[in-house]
């Protein structure tokens, strides 16, 4: 089980979802891997008189569909491998169901660790779903201090990092490919100044692209995979040649 997940989807989001104009507590389910968190978070809702409110596990709710779907991941330890999320046939159900909103609430260092899996394409899943989140939706980091509450994790300012000129505009569009050179690593991937004179991104917060090919002033050919115009930064793919 997970008491943080529960306490914040419990005291947090519903309380906030019922604020909303026409949403009630019909609108709304809660869907978990394992039927003890299921147990803890109806325990929860009914201590709040929203006992009425769907908690159910992610077998048991296959081929329904909700308005707005909170999800708990439960999984939040170091090294430990997180079960059955591993299979994609499960996450459809729950990433699927929602017809207006999805709500995910887990442990995205735990989500995305290579420890955690024991497929890699799982953790590639995971950190393309958080990078996906980051850019469309809505990302929320937290940590678990001052008496066991959760508390806003203060996150450094990222610079935008996307510099482009009236003449080269063209050249930057989703699935172009470019060459470029390496500036440096930050935290978030891999800085590469492009043949048109913009500055992008490869995300690669684990450092999997290592080498001599990823030092800096290193030539590299990438391909634009989105363009966030709003926060002014490019998103790349490495192209391997």
């Amino acid at each position: 089980i997970n008491k943080y997940e529960s306490k914040i989807i419990c005291e947090g989001i519903i309380g906030n979802l019922l604020k909303e104009r026409n949403i009630n507590n019909n609108d709304i389910a809660i869907v978990t891997p394992y039927s003890a968190q299921r147990i803890l978070i109806q325990k929860e809702l009914l201590k709040k008189n929203m006992g009425d409110i769907e908690v159910a596990t992610l077998d048991s709710y296959q081929g329904r569909e909700v308005k707005i779907m909170i999800f708990s991941f439960t999984r939040s330890k170091k090294n430990n491998k997180v079960g059955f999320l591993d299979d994609a046939r499960r996450l459809n159900v729950a990433f699927s169901r929602p017809e207006s909103k999805l709500i995910l609430i887990g442990n995205s260092k735990t989500l995305c660790n290579r420890r955690s899996h024991f497929d890699d394409y799982y953790v590639e899943l995971f950190e393309q779903l958080v990078l996906h989140t980051k850019e469309i939706g809505t990302f929320i980091e937290g940590s678990k201090k001052r008496n066991n509450r959760l508390q806003p994790e203060k996150r450094k300012r990222e610079k935008n990092y996307i510099k482009s000129t009236k003449k080269t505009g063209g050249l930057i569009k989703i699935g172009a490919q470019l060459n470029g050179k390496v500036i440096k690593r930050i935290d978030a991937g891999i800085l590469v100044r492009l043949s048109s004179r913009s500055t992008g991104l490869i995300h690669d917060p684990h450092m999997r692209l290592i080498g001599k090919k990823f030092d800096v002033n290193k030539s590299i050919l990438v391909e634009i995979k989105s363009i966030d115009k709003k926060n002014k930064k490019i998103n790349l793919l490495w192209v391997i040649q």
